[in-house]
């Protein structure tokens, strides 16, 4: 089968057989000699020297290569060049044509004219097709052994530089360290006194307040320490005190003692609770602290619960007995009660002390 077409344009499909002969076309009713219609000529591939010399748009070195004004080898080593100024402290940028002429490879006006080609490429490729591109200038030649040992000689001289420098860096502690300005160093100090602040100005705990409360009322030059304070008088003269130290407080519940002596029968004071009934060292030790202030408020038939924390403190002390002259010295430990009943609470208050160390 072979493809005919008649003079009108219509083209028709007719068998091998009838190449050569008149035939009659179905359209203008004509007859005409079937020609077989030869097929379209296939467009040739680009061989490697087109590809090589087509240009990619937006770029000067590879236009001035297609041009033919500078070689590929010239090129790469204007780019190696670039990147090693580039790197270098210091120093300008440059761009690509700039050290082209700067080499002497192109002049002003061929870089002017690759640069318009790089703004229009599609008119850079029309005058490239119609063989209107600038001519390589007779003087250019490849680039030369002293100039290739220039562009070494840069490209040595940039990497000894970089790696100088990096041998003076400062550590990166040190890096770090300068970074910290005047502000930095304010603000942490600002932060560490307030922090400082709060932990002066913190209310100290009601036991310790209490007990520094009587210590300055106990004043040698005070007639009279203050009564709320404490159980009772301790007849101390305090000539000096500080170093107030708390240390873990001790908590007694006696609901079950009050419901065995309530189930007794002829007790009815505090001492015969502390002797009839049986509780441990620390209980009985407690109440005998609280005696005297507890047999004047009520009887212990007539609670149901008495919760007693004792709190103990050390200080460091000079004083005297009241009425006497010797002045003693040391560090002593004070016992502070508070008292938790339905028919008696009390804040804290100072019940007894004894040294803790040797007294001079």
């Amino acid at each position: 089968m072979a493809k005919v077409r008649c003079s009108c344009g219509r083209q028709y499909t007719v068998a091998d057989k009838l190449i050569g002969q008149r035939v009659r076309c179905g359209a203008c009713k004509q007859m005409f000699v079937a020609t077989a219609v030869a097929p379209p000529a296939r467009p040739k591939p680009a061989t490697g020297a087109t590809r090589r010399a087509a240009p990619r748009p937006g770029r000067i070195g590879e236009l001035a290569i297609a041009r033919g004004l500078i070689t590929r080898e010239q090129l790469d080593a204007c780019l190696e060049y670039q990147e090693v100024i580039h790197k270098l402290p210091g120093q300008d940028d440059q761009r690509l044509g700039q050290i082209l002429v700067a080499k002497r490879l192109l002049s002003r006006a061929q870089v002017k004219a690759l640069v318009a080609g790089q703004v229009n490429p599609a008119a850079q490729a029309n005058a490239a097709a119609e063989g209107m591109t600038a001519r390589r200038p007779a003087y250019r030649e490849a680039v030369t052994e002293e100039q290739r040992a220039s562009l070494r000689r840069v490209v040595e001289d940039a990497s000894r530089q970089k790696a100088v420098k990096r041998t003076q860096e400062p550590p990166a502690v040190v890096q770090r360290l300068s970074r910290i300005r005047p502000a930095h160093v304010g603000i942490a100090a600002a932060i560490a006194l307030a922090a400082l602040l709060v932990v002066k100005l913190r209310p100290a705990p009601a036991a310790q307040r209490t007990l520094a409360a009587y210590l300055e009322s106990s004043d040698e030059d005070a007639p009279t320490p203050d009564a709320s304070l404490a159980l009772s008088d301790l007849g101390l003269a305090i000539r000096e005190f500080g170093d107030l130290e708390l240390l873990p407080p001790a908590v007694f519940d006696y609901t079950a003692e009050l419901q065995t002596f309530a189930g007794q029968t002829g007790s009815k004071t505090w001492p015969d609770l502390i002797e009839n009934v049986e509780m441990a060292p620390g209980k009985r030790h407690a109440l005998g602290l609280l005696l005297d202030a507890l047999s004047k408020r009520t009887s212990p038939r007539t609670l149901t619960s008495l919760r007693v924390t004792v709190q103990p403190a050390t200080c460091r002390l000079a004083f005297r007995r009241r009425g006497m002259g010797a002045v003693m010295e040391g560090r002593y430990r004070f016992t502070l009660v508070n008292v938790d009943s339905p028919a008696w609470s009390s804040g804290w208050k100072v019940a007894a002390f004894t040294p803790t160390a040797s007294v001079r």
